[in-house]
């Protein structure tokens, strides 16, 4: 999952795309800056109730990816 999430985050032009978590949870990833890769997890910016905040997924957490551009 993390060369998949790594290779949307470098697409060009970049496409909006939301993550899937295994607890049913979707994160919509509308900017490269949105979202984190590290060889362990993905950081994702969040907003929350007017708040914001970064969820830590490990990549066992996710369960899809799914491209906006595909979902139009």
């Amino acid at each position: 999952m993390r060369s998949e999430l790594t290779k949307m985050l470098r697409a060009q032009p970049f496409v909006p795309f939301s993550v899937h978590a295994n607890d049913g949870r979707v994160f919509n990833i509308d900017h490269v800056d949105f979202c984190l890769v590290t060889p362990n997890a993905a950081y994702i910016y969040v907003e929350l109730d007017g708040d914001y905040e970064v969820v830590r997924l490990a990549f066992s957490a996710i369960t899809s990816l799914d491209s906006k551009e595909h979902a139009a």
